[in-house]
């Protein structure tokens, strides 16, 4: 019995862990990244008709938090590029592991583990140990494949090698910026 119960003080532990640096991770990149809506970028004040005029006659082509769009310059919170200078734009997405997975898979080599360490009377206990460990390994894998965390990265060139980066995991939203930017980029051609 205590063999179990040291298991489940292990395990519990573990996840605290697991938990407290994926919370501490999610808030540190949080505070780094620009403010980007998580709606849909059709609600986004998305405008890529002359519709709303800036006040110097420049047309708003995206205003989402604190990037604004117009067809001469791109804003991004106190960082401005003229669209002139614009060498390229790129939008980039990573699959990362899934915290839930990484857990389950920590949670299946423990079960292993313990079941491996067990002797005499409670040698009997290892077979389900070992498909707990199969099961939770097998269900990890499962997870990672079908529900991996995304990481979208927008990228913006100018012609003399400035490079701004914005990290996000709403696709919608980076999309919506690189469309408005190309099509700054084309009214300017």
């Amino acid at each position: 019995m205590s063999n179990t119960v040291g298991f489940l003080v292990v395990f519990t532990l573990a996840a605290i862990v697991l938990f407290a640096a994926g919370y501490a991770l999610r808030r540190l990149r949080r505070d780094n990244d620009v403010d980007i809506p998580q709606s849909h970028p059709m609600s986004m004040n998305v405008s890529l008709d002359s519709a709303q005029r800036h006040q110097s006659s420049e047309d708003v082509l995206l205003r989402a938090g604190s990037i604004e769009i117009t067809t001469k310059i791109a804003r991004f919170g106190g960082i401005s590029y003229q669209m002139s200078n614009v060498g390229s734009v790129a939008l980039y997405h990573v699959r990362k592991f899934n915290l839930i997975a990484v857990i389950m898979f920590l949670a299946g080599l423990a079960a292993g583990v313990q079941g491996a360490n067990l002797k005499g009377p409670q040698a009997d206990q290892a077979q389900i140990y070992f498909a707990i460990a199969v099961t939770l390994i097998i269900l990890s894998i499962i997870v990672q494949s079908f529900w991996p965390k995304k990481e979208f990265t927008f990228i913006i060139k100018t012609s003399s090698n400035d490079v701004y980066k914005i990290v996000s995991p709403n696709g919608d939203g980076l999309e919506a910026i690189q469309r408005a930017v190309e099509t700054a980029f084309n009214e300017r051609l």
